[in-house]
């Protein structure tokens, strides 16, 4: 079984919050966008 050190679950889910609060925060008010803007903001 792979061992993974905690500083690296730290870094993992500190990644994943940040991430979430950015599309949460940053799509308020905003109504639909194009399907291109869609698509670049999944790749971000």
């Amino acid at each position: 079984m792979i061992e993974v050190p905690a500083h690296v679950w730290l870094l993992f889910g500190g990644t994943l919050l940040v991430m979430l609060a950015i599309d949460l925060l940053a799509h308020r008010g905003e109504r639909s966008e194009s399907r291109k803007a869609s698509v670049v903001w999944s790749i971000v």
